[in-house]
């Protein structure tokens, strides 16, 4: 039985394609204008979050600000559909790259590398051409709820080599990949539950954050390379490499993961702060905050990365969440 939400994305994907990669930015920007004066309920949710980043910034800005993170959203989707059209040998007519050699010398470490990505320009074209000048990564996501759009979007998604690692259970097979020297991409950006956290400062408010990054970081000596994406006026694209962000020991008692993991906030608050309307404003970001830097409710995993070195276990362990 063909899924009607599977088949309309299908066809979507077919009129999209015929449209002209450049000639996107404009259907965008008509489109993306439309969903800021109608969909009030994230538009009310992306200015609240400027609020909270911008308090004193004013409040014209903040609106031209979120309905051009409206028209980058349009942008996002309809180039996604579009991927197909990005080739090996045509790429560089849309994209330039940056700092390839930051990633470069991140590899001759031997250690793996976790990609610091975030929801910010358009992050699965970033992704998708990561291979066209390195070994296929492996990105941390979710499946979707509705297994026939889950496959539609993970073929896109991986069709150019990279893999899929869901975010359940993920830690195994993470550590997998970084012990063969492989790449991990990781967003980072969003609320995640007090199960999971920890509270470390983000434009002004202590914030739930993934640990998941600093934790791994400090434990296999893998390098942290943030790559973002920068969408151009003129439809092109700019995806930079940045240089390795280094974990560190606090000389201070504050817990390591905590230290670095606000490390890694700050990078994004930069990155954001280069281009601001090109940042997911309609999440709900800020849901989860604190009074201090602190853990969350999360069980701390250093249990279970004592046992990185033993990679018969990991083995085990990921065959079991398999079987479960």
């Amino acid at each position: 039985m063909v899924c009607p939400g599977n088949f309309v994305l299908k066809q979507l994907a077919v009129l999209i394609r015929m449209i002209p990669f450049r000639s996107i930015i404009y259907l965008s920007k008509l489109l993306g204008s439309i969903a800021y004066l109608f969909d009030f309920k994230h538009r009310k949710l992306s200015l609240m979050n400027l609020d909270i980043a911008f308090p004193r910034m004013a409040k014209k800005k903040k609106k031209e600000i979120s309905r051009k993170h409206f028209i980058n959203l349009f942008r996002t989707a309809l180039e996604f559909f579009s991927l197909g059209k990005v080739k090996r040998e045509n790429y560089k007519n849309f994209i330039t790259h940056k700092g390839l050699d930051n990633f470069a010398n991140a590899q001759e470490k031997g250690k793996g590398i976790i990609l610091l990505a975030a929801h910010f320009g358009n992050w699965e074209l970033m992704a998708y051409v990561h291979p066209f000048n390195f070994a296929p990564a492996s990105y941390l996501a979710r499946k979707f709820k509705d297994k026939n759009v889950d496959e539609f979007i993970n073929k896109i998604r991986f069709s150019n080599g990279n893999k899929f690692i869901d975010k359940r259970n993920a830690l195994f097979k993470v550590l997998k990949e970084l012990k063969k020297g492989n790449a991990i991409g990781v967003l980072m950006d969003q609320s995640v539950h007090p199960n999971e956290a920890v509270y470390v400062d983000f434009f002004g408010k202590f914030i739930s954050t993934t640990p998941f990054i600093a934790q791994v970081a400090l434990k296999t000596g893998c390098a942290v390379v943030p790559v973002f994406d920068f969408p151009q006026k003129d439809g092109k694209h700019i995806v930079e490499y940045f240089p390795q962000i280094e974990m560190e020991k606090p000389e201070t008692d504050v817990d390591p993961v905590i230290y670095n993991t606000e490390k890694l906030n700050k990078f994004l608050e930069k990155i954001i702060l280069k281009g601001t309307e090109y940042w997911l404003w309609s999440h709900n970001r800020w849901k989860n905050i604190s009074e201090e830097r602190c853990w969350g409710r999360v069980k701390k995993k250093e249990d279970m990365l004592e046992k990185y070195d033993n990679m018969e276990f990991v083995e085990d362990e990921a065959n079991q969440v398999k079987g479960g």
